[in-house]
């Protein structure tokens, strides 16, 4: 994770990453989770942009 105070203006508070995940366009992604604790939240927020 990124620390607050290296953030721009166009970051995003804990959920800007340094190790971004590069996924391919058009194509069906399918995403396995395990855990150990309860996965709280878990989001892509530029997934859905116009």
């Amino acid at each position: 994770m990124i620390p607050t105070s290296q953030l721009g203006l166009d970051g995003f508070r804990l959920l800007d990453v340094d190790n971004r995940c590069i996924l391919p366009f058009n194509y069906p992604v399918r995403i396995l989770t395990t855990y150990i604790d309860v996965i709280h939240a878990w989001t892509v927020p530029s997934l859905f942009r116009d």
